[in-house]
């Protein structure tokens, strides 16, 4: 039986600081209320405490839309998103990602 991938959107239009950006993980992905906003704390969640973390999918948008500074530290927030989809392989799960703008 193959598993349902869930889908989800994830815009960062208006995003304007790095709490704002990590609001809109914690929100869109239903991380729990202590996520710790950080790059340790997205890994660590989104493989522990994410439904999309296995067998979802993520749509991107507003990424163009966001300071410099923040469009250079999303490239980190992908790269942990590349490094789950490479963790989930290994369990038989599916991760992926697009950026859409």
């Amino acid at each position: 039986m193959a598993k349902k991938i869930k889908t989800v959107t994830l815009d960062f239009t208006g995003c304007k600081t790095y709490r704002d950006l990590h609001y809109c993980l914690r929100d869109t992905l239903n991380f729990p209320d202590y996520y710790g906003c950080n790059l340790s704390a997205l890994s660590d969640s989104l493989r522990r405490d994410s439904i999309y973390g296995s067998n979802g999918f993520v749509s991107i948008r507003g990424v163009h839309t966001m300071p410099k500074d923040l469009r250079e530290y999303s490239k980190d927030v992908f790269e942990i998103f590349d490094y789950n989809k490479i963790h989930q392989q290994q369990f038989g799960n599916v991760f992926g990602y697009e950026i859409l703008d």
